[in-house]
């Protein structure tokens, strides 16, 4: 949290421009981009980003893949293309959260969680429920939070946790559970 409040502080947390370009995606849903890559390699690319602290990177991207992964939905309107949306707003909402930007977060979490239900993934309304658990806890809003990711914890361990992913996602599940809890 320190560090957060530094970084912002010291105008490092990101670049005016990008989360200006984050509003403007979010208000108003980007073209498509026509890319030749596949979305998904575009999604793991991000996520890869996200994981190198790359948040610049990050923010420059999501418009681009907010605006694909919507045109992926009106021309399928697939359990996938719900899926790849949900993560796509999974990310943006994990990004904005560690640039301090909670309101955005909120709303991109929400929309994650809508997504989410309708893909009918419940590793996608996991990390979904996730965020936006993380969103609420942020917004000082901790017996909330800690409803929404219990609730979600209950949908995925009655998957019977038979895959590594349901089993990664439970578990991540069950420690953002257990922070929730420690800051309330």
């Amino acid at each position: 949290m320190r560090r957060r409040t530094l970084l912002a502080a010291a105008g490092l947390a990101a670049p005016v421009g990008l989360l200006a370009g984050m509003d403007t995606a979010l208000a108003n849903t980007p073209d498509p981009t026509g890319s030749p890559v596949p979305l998904d390699q575009r999604l793991a690319a991000a996520r890869a980003a996200f994981d190198a602290g790359r948040n610049e990177q990050l923010l420059r991207t999501l418009p681009e893949l907010i605006g694909d992964g919507h045109d992926g939905v009106r021309r399928t309107r697939s359990a996938l293309a719900y899926a790849r949306l949900s993560s796509t707003y999974s990310l943006a909402s994990q990004v904005l959260v560690k640039v301090g930007r909670y309101d955005q977060a909120r709303l991109t979490a929400d929309r994650a969680t809508v997504y989410a239900e309708l893909s009918d993934s419940p590793l996608a309304a996991a990390a979904a429920a996730r965020e936006l658990s993380i969103v609420l806890r942020h917004q000082d809003q901790p017996a909330a939070a800690e409803r929404l990711i219990l609730d979600a914890v209950a949908r995925v361990g009655a998957t019977g946790l038979k895959s590594d992913a349901q089993a990664s996602a439970f578990a991540q599940m069950l420690c953002t559970t257990s922070y929730t809890a420690a800051v309330a």
